[in-house]
């Protein structure tokens, strides 16, 4: 397939189509999104919809993986702050915008969405401590898969995705804390200072 022409000025076809897939998430299940609709809602054609994606799911995925950052892993984990962790994933307007669209990923009424969104966190867990996902141990999967599963059912909460503070409130009371203490046990996390780029 030719690559699509682009003529217009702004956001590219495939930016606006990951912007259309969280603007129409944050309106209706994932199930009801189809790529139609999608495409219409980015002004795009089905035939460059498909020239950049191989359909909805994997407009989802790189929609997720724009917004997994490896600073609100390290703010999670790190204590940069007398107030420790948690207030550093509210502090940036950024960071609580990508949190919000997890939770929508969450939220979304879609289980197939719901177990990409967390093996891509456990994933992307995994590959901050230069490991991946079929190197863990069966109990060390089972440990990722408790805790993200239970982080996505926390962000799937309107409340939450509605005032990331209380994620931040959460994550500084003990389950919160033991958490991260888990998790930077299970698999320590280099601070993003001591990370190469």
């Amino acid at each position: 397939m030719a690559r699509p022409r682009r003529d217009a000025p702004g956001p590219s076809a495939r930016d606006r189509l990951i912007g259309a897939f969280w603007e129409m998430l944050a309106r209706m299940p994932f199930d009801d999104i189809t790529i139609g609709a999608i495409s219409r809602e980015a002004n795009v054609s089905q035939n460059t919809l498909y020239y950049h994606f191989d359909g909805l799911l994997d407009i989802a995925k790189a929609a997720v993986e724009a917004e997994l950052s490896e600073e609100i892993a390290h703010k999670m984990l790190g204590s940069a702050t007398e107030d420790g962790p948690a207030l550093l994933l509210v502090s940036d307007p950024r960071d609580s915008l990508r949190l919000s669209r997890i939770g929508l990923v969450a939220s979304s009424g879609s289980a197939r969405l719901t177990s990409m969104l967390v093996s891509m966190l456990k994933a992307a867990w995994c590959g901050l401590s230069n490991r991946t996902p079929d190197s863990l141990t069966k109990e060390e999967s089972m440990d990722l898969d408790f805790i993200y599963g239970g982080l996505v059912s926390i962000l799937a909460d309107p409340t939450i995705r509605e005032d990331m503070r209380n994620l931040a409130d959460f994550l500084a009371r003990p389950l919160g804390k033991g958490i991260t203490a888990a998790m930077t046990d299970l698999f320590p996390v280099p601070s993003p200072d001591a990370v190469s780029h």
